[in-house]
């Protein structure tokens, strides 16, 4: 009897650590991407920079950044693919912007250097009429993460002065984006849809402002719910409602980026609770029922 005692009191102890409840503590971090002053609107392309956000428990989150290009290729051995490629990541007062030497210099603006005419903002305007690029953000996280919000600004102004960010027939634009989350790209990527990278479309429904109007410009913040966790994600011109969806060009500048990360520990569950203390409970009287024993036999 004492044997199976023993047996049954080891066994709720057992039960006791199989597995137990996943509790998740999610945490909010926000990445602020302006500068203190102005970079250069055009630079070595390849560049990155480094952000690191701090929660309300103290936990820190670092994000490196990293400025890409996508260019629809209409000739050669890619026709018809986007080919990507590495971008100067520029860092200014009114956030990121993206200068890419292949289509930051739109043809008879007298814009000199890439970058040279307010370019240098993440947009989706190519060198010349008809030509369909993207610049696009890429952050590699050192931890899963989801994206919570985005805040852009759209002023149309190169590093705050009063040069236009386009000429000629683009005259609208607003800051439509796209967003989503893949493996890390590499110069010279090839892609037939840019949909692999950006899985979702964010639209504003309306021009921010117009050249001919006086640039008015605007700032937006989009709340991001939904996606699954992960290391790497992408941030972009609208790919779904741009030139070719509502014809106005999406031009702007990243400013803060939040997201939430979560640690998940092992919690026992109730139930699990209940047969610990039952086991542990169960030992402790054997083991005092056994000290009555030998104390009865000795004393006989």
């Amino acid at each position: 009897m004492l044997r199976n005692l023993t047996l049954h009191a080891v066994g709720a102890v057992a039960l006791a650590t199989s597995p137990v409840a996943a509790a998740t503590t999610i945490q909010s971090y926000g990445l602020s991407f302006t500068a203190a002053t102005n970079a250069a609107v055009n630079g070595t392309a390849g560049n990155s920079a480094i952000y690191t956000a701090t929660a309300a428990d103290g936990s820190t989150l670092s994000a490196t950044v990293t400025a890409w290009n996508a260019t629809l290729a209409t000739s050669g051995a890619n026709a018809g693919k986007y080919v990507i490629s590495q971008a100067y990541l520029g860092r200014y007062t009114d956030g990121l912007g993206v200068t890419s030497a292949a289509t930051d210099a739109p043809a008879g603006f007298g814009c000199g250097t890439a970058g040279g005419c307010g370019s240098q903002q993440i947009d989706n305007v190519g060198n010349a009429s008809g030509t369909t690029s993207y610049d696009f953000l890429q952050l590699s996280f050192n931890a899963p993460v989801t994206l919570s919000s985005f805040t852009r600004v759209s002023s149309g102004t190169a590093n705050g002065s009063t040069t236009p960010i386009f000429g000629g027939a683009v005259y609208d634009y607003d800051d439509d984006f796209s967003y989503g989350s893949a493996a890390a790209v590499s110069d010279g990527l090839t892609l037939s849809s840019l949909a692999s990278l950006f899985q979702t479309s964010v639209g504003n429904n309306g021009a921010c402002g117009s050249i001919l109007a006086g640039l008015t410009g605007c700032n937006d913040t989009s709340t991001l719910t939904g996606d699954a966790a992960s290391k790497n994600w992408f941030l972009g011109a609208s790919i779904g409602t741009n030139l070719s969806g509502d014809s106005i060009a999406d031009s702007f500048k990243a400013q803060v980026l939040t997201v939430s990360a979560g640690q998940t520990s092992a919690v026992p569950e109730t139930s699990t609770w209940t047969m610990m203390i039952l086991g542990f409970g169960g030992i402790g009287w054997l083991v005092r029922r056994r000290h009555s024993s030998i104390r009865y036999l000795f004393s006989n």
